[in-house]
């Protein structure tokens, strides 16, 4: 399965994997992270309104408190 991110990662030579799964959000996100070994996570979030801002999104709270691998969030594309 191709991403939009892959036509940057690929060339660089970082390995990627794109996933489907179904299940509690946080705890399948952790446990592919296990499974593929993985060195780091990356969730992208969409814009919110302040009180949603505020909240951060629980799926993305949950996976930075609970994974003991690095967690980088980032803008969902086309988002600022």
């Amino acid at each position: 399965m191709e991403c939009a991110a892959g036509s940057s990662l690929k060339p660089a030579g970082i390995a990627w994997t794109v996933r489907a799964a179904t299940g509690d959000p946080a705890e399948t996100i952790r446990a592919a992270a296990d499974e593929y070994d993985s060195d780091a996570i990356v969730i992208g979030v969409r814009d919110r309104s302040p009180v949603g801002k505020a909240l951060f999104g629980s799926v993305t709270q949950s996976v930075i408190r609970e994974s003991d691998r690095p967690v980088t969030v980032v803008s969902a594309a086309g988002e600022a």
